[in-house]
């Protein structure tokens, strides 16, 4: 089993699971979803949770009245503390003569990985 943590390029069927994938500059075509499961991602190493722990106290002054600049994972667009993640495991090849192969595509919110190819 490879780590790789590469972005990836997926295109999705009506059902939302993943039909291809641009890994490399080659696309890869989903022959099977073997398993799909969630994640939560290290929510208790979060610069707000930190913070809230009193870990890491902001140095930085936004105004006069002494209130904090927010941090910027605050003001992300998702704003999702947990940071979960959907995981697919999936066969793929990528041409008619390549070999199959097994890959984990890792999804949080429009962001889509591969997390693993898996020997």
């Amino acid at each position: 089993m490879r780590v790789s943590n590469e972005p990836v390029a997926v295109r999705l069927s009506s059902d939302a699971a993943p039909t291809q994938f641009v890994w490399r500059r080659r696309l890869w075509r989903v022959l099977a979803v073997q398993r799909t499961w969630v994640e939560a991602g290290p929510w208790w190493d979060d610069p707000r949770v930190r913070r809230a722990r009193g870990q890491d106290a902001p140095t930085r002054w936004s105004n006069e009245l002494g209130e904090p600049n927010p941090p910027p994972e605050a003001t992300s667009p998702d704003g999702d503390l947990l940071g979960d993640r959907t995981i697919w495991r999936v066969e793929a090849s990528s041409g008619a003569s390549a070999q199959t192969g097994v890959y984990e595509l890792a999804c949080r919110g429009s962001e889509w990985r591969l997390r693993t190819i898996v020997d």
